[in-house]
């Protein structure tokens, strides 16, 4: 599980979101088998921390957490042959990187550093969420951003994120950013991240009254928890030693 490997040496969770860009895809340039798809799930996480964080991962730690199943070698090839297949389009936009532009469209004093600390980490955590189905691989990562953003704005109260504040949120990220708090994509991603929410129980009331919105109960304060994991990565058995990037170019 990427969020685990991530979480264990304390790199940036939005590595998991690059690394599964790439891993997606690659994916969608070949079939390939269970053997392989895992080769390429690690390689992406190695690509995403080598490019990305200021520590690195050592490949020799990769292959010990394969369990030996894989080598140096088909690390490498594999590396080489996904650098290929994205055309070496190495820094996707990530839903979090959309998130951190929007909240800076909230009117400055409009709110207390807290309240949009509060959200960041709200909308964080819900692109987080998204990053566990594969329901959010064909959507945009803008629309997950703003669907997660007005989620977290839904579940503040009024005393804390003033309606008004939030109309002009809505009309700044038409006008400046060009989408659209309406758009069909964008409301299908709000009720999939909400209900992904509660129904993954990180919702925990609290004893102040909770606030109604489009029939489901917000409380002031979401519980700021993490996924631990993307999913469960098939088992396999050691694949034959590459002698290079051909071999997967070809499965």
């Amino acid at each position: 599980c990427q969020h685990l490997i991530v979480d264990h040496f304390d790199f940036n969770r939005e590595i998991v979101s690059i690394s599964l860009s790439y891993l997606d895809r690659f994916l969608s340039t070949r079939p390939v088998n269970k053997k392989i798809f895992q080769l390429a799930a690690m390689t992406t996480l190695y690509l995403a921390i080598k490019l990305n964080e200021q520590g690195t991962l050592k490949m020799s730690s990769l292959i010990e957490l394969s369990r030996g199943y894989f080598m140096v070698e088909h690390i490498a090839a594999m590396e080489e042959a996904i650098l290929r297949a994205l055309s070496w389009y190495v820094h996707p936009p990530t839903s979090l990187a959309f998130v951190r532009h929007l909240l800076m469209l909230i009117p400055s004093g409009s709110c207390s550093g807290i309240v949009k600390h509060e959200l960041l980490e709200l909308a964080r955590f819900l692109t987080e969420l998204a990053v566990c189905d594969y329901y959010f691989v064909t959507r945009k990562p803008s629309s997950i951003a703003l669907a997660a953003v007005l989620n977290a704005m839904d579940g503040m109260s009024s005393s804390r994120l003033r309606e008004d504040v939030r109309q002009r949120f809505v009309e700044s990220v038409r006008f400046v950013a060009g989408l659209d708090c309406d758009n069909a994509e964008v409301e299908e991603c709000q009720v999939r991240l909400r209900d992904m929410y509660f129904q993954g129980g990180y919702y925990q009331n609290h004893q102040e009254s909770p606030k109604e919105h489009d029939g489901v109960t917000y409380d002031e304060d979401f519980q700021r928890s993490s996924p631990v994991c993307v999913g469960d990565v098939h088992q396999g058995q050691p694949i034959n030693h590459p002698q290079s990037s051909q071999y997967f170019n070809s499965h």
